[in-house]
């Protein structure tokens, strides 16, 4: 007790030092500045900040400011060829430093210099705050009974759950369209089965039943537009809030209601997002629920899930696997976990029950599932399309190894959505101090998903399925901005509450992390800037609609146009299906379709005259799309 007491005093010194120094609101600006667009050698930065701030938590009593210091002067070090390269070629940094008299580079390396001395001070003080904070041990043993949420706090859940998806979501009526092709494709497909198309039969898609049985719902509130995905985000958003909450109120015991808008910003502004509509995004409010049941069972000295948690874990198995099977591996870490424990206090039969409960759920979802291919006589191609081609012809880079597609896939997401896994991580340090018990059962899930998740492939949002364990970061992170606020209300000695402060801290964060969102660019775009409606006005001056996308995936016309495809393989997939590029040149030679759509590459046939080339910018890139139709004469 009297350690913790003065470890708390020579944090608060070194705070008052920091805020008393000539240095602190430039450094403030500074540290912002510095991350704005940080590149791979963040990757660096970070992890050498991990491993010395793991040391300094370990080592507390030996920490001094000096040491803060020299981390932060490291950091710098490493994240200052970062700031060079991104703004090397900064046509606003060569107009500053004409404008002064200066040679670009000398102006540059000045700058650097100089913010890098400012910004010193800011990350000392966030150092100190986790030296702080990481470490305050609180027990509290939580049941699921003493854990309900009041009406208030479930509004502002609600609330915040519908402000993140407006804002970050290109479903999102504030977006023109969600020109995601994964998303277009998942409409198309659920308005296929609508209009009496079989899966996998008559329209070809390789991922799981379920995910396109969801979204007919989507499509059958609007077969022309996302505001019913919309409406479907909002509902994920809201249930994976509610348990993220439910989660740091088990470990905090008081509520930390005020800092889940900017913990839901971090979430939805990260590059994993997407666009907006991905299978992972669907499948986290699962995850999370079922980390939180777990969380529940840990904090209780009997370590049992009840009938109604099992069974609910197996439905939510049942349906990641029938939506997409390799986002089940944080279960076998979860029934791993289960097994050990549950063997530990000898509850052989408690075990047994728990596990044929998660069966019955399994089974409750797989029965319609295979009914519906059953009796559309459709087995087979549920067996070729979503397990045989998945397994064995689907992949990003040909041929790639096991080990090369691990490794590639995590740094990937660990280079991409950088402060998601810094508050992640430093989450899990803190949780180790609150129980290693939670900690290691927690890691176990953690690395399970992990794995799996990047089992054959690495796209960018692959890794918003970790999302699930960012709740133990939440908690962290409610706890710094506290502390700064705190801080930073005291400084000026007036009679401003520290929650005024807070909410303008969090309120800046919120708008820092919107404007870094990779999606804020088509926010609030004329429909007629897009190529989608604009050869959608084409399309539809015509009688025959039909439109095939060759040798690129579904663009967003299906949607645009309101029509369903009347080929199987409507566009082209990253699987290497058997006859599926022969197929697709088949539909050309036949003039199967009206139009076709390409993009980046043009069409060599006789068949089809180009009617309309648009540029659009998608991804990161300029891309060119180039409208074909079928010629009569």
């Amino acid at each position: 007790m009297f350690e913790r007491m003065k470890s708390k005093s020579k944090f608060n010194t070194l705070i008052n030092i920091l805020h008393k120094s000539w240095f602190f609101y430039p450094s403030s600006i500074a540290a912002l500045f510095l991350i704005i667009k940080p590149n791979t050698t963040a990757i660096y930065g970070i992890a050498v900040w991990l491993i010395i701030l793991f040391w300094l938590l370990k080592h507390r009593h030996k920490t001094s400011t000096c040491s803060n210091h020299l981390v932060s002067g490291i950091l710098i070090l490493l994240f200052s060829p970062s700031f060079y390269k991104t703004w090397i070629n900064s046509s606003k940094a060569k107009l500053i430093s004409s404008w002064i008299g200066l040679d670009h580079r000398v102006f540059l390396i000045g700058v650097i210099v100089a913010l890098g001395i400012a910004s010193i001070g800011m990350i000392s003080t966030f150092i100190a705050t986790c030296n702080s904070l990481l470490y305050t041990n609180t027990e509290i043993h939580y049941t699921d009974s003493k854990n309900r949420l009041s009406l208030k706090e479930i509004i502002v859940i609600l609330s915040t759950a519908i402000i993140s998806i407006t804002l970050f979501s290109k479903s999102s009526p504030c977006y023109p369209i969600n020109d995601w092709v994964d998303t277009n494709i998942f409409l198309t497909v659920g308005k296929s089965i609508l209009h009496g198309k079989v899966l996998y039969l008559d329209i070809y898609e390789q991922k799981g039943p379920l995910l396109f049985f969801i979204f007919t719902i989507p499509a059958f509130i609007s077969e022309t537009s996302f505001i019913g995905v919309y409406f479907l985000e909002i509902i994920s958003a809201f249930i994976f809030l509610y348990f993220s909450y439910k989660i740091a109120r088990v470990f905090t015991g008081k509520t930390i209601l005020h800092y889940l808008p900017v913990y839901a910003f971090i979430i939805y502004s990260t590059k994993s997002f997407a666009h907006g509509g991905s299978v992972e995004e669907f499948c986290i409010p699962m995850l999370t629920c079922s980390l939180y049941y777990l969380i529940v069972a840990l904090n209780n000295q009997s370590v049992i899930l009840n009938s109604k948690q099992s069974f609910i874990i197996g439905i939510f198995i049942g349906c990641i696997f029938w939506i997409k099977y390799t986002m089940i591996g944080m279960y076998f870490g979860y029934v791993s976990v289960l097994i050990f424990l549950y063997i530990k206090s000898r509850q052989i039969k408690t075990l047994f029950r728990t596990i044929g409960l998660m069966s019955g759920g399994v089974i409750l979802v797989s029965l319609p599932i295979l009914l519906y291919f059953v009796l559309n006589n459709a087995l087979g191609e549920l067996w070729t399309v979503y397990f045989y081609n998945n397994l064995f012809l689907y992949n990003v880079n040909g041929n790639v190894r096991f080990i090369h597609s691990e490794c590639f896939g995590m740094l990937a997401a660990f280079h991409n959505n950088k402060l998601m896994f810094v508050i992640l991580i430093c989450g899990m340090i803190m949780l180790f101090k609150k129980g290693k018990k939670e900690c290691i059962s927690i890691c176990i899930c953690f690395i399970s998903a992990l794995v799996f998740i990047y089992i054959r492939a690495a796209y960018i949002y692959y890794s918003f399925l970790l999302c699930s364990f960012m709740p133990f970061g939440y908690i962290l992170l409610g706890q710094i901005i506290n502390a700064i606020s705190k801080e930073i209300a005291a400084l000026y000695r007036k009679e401003k509450p520290a929650f005024v402060v807070e909410a303008v801290f969090s309120l800046i964060l919120c708008l820092i992390l919107f404007l870094k969102s990779t999606n804020h660019y088509l926010f609030l775009e004329s429909k007629d800037n897009l190529p989608q409606y604009k050869m959608a006005a084409i399309i539809n001056s015509c009688d025959d609609k039909t439109i095939l996308n060759y040798n690129v995936l579904d663009v967003g016309l299906y949607t645009t146009t309101g029509t369903i495809p009347n080929t199987r393989y409507f566009c082209s997939f990253n699987v290497n299906a058997t006859g599926m590029h022969e197929e697709q040149y088949n539909y050309i030679q036949g003039g199967y379709t009206n139009f076709i759509v390409t993009r980046d590459q043009m069409l060599d046939s006789e068949n089809y005259y180009l009617v309309d080339t648009e540029s659009y910018y998608f991804e990161g890139a300029d891309r060119i799309y180039y409208l074909y139709q079928r010629n009569n004469n």
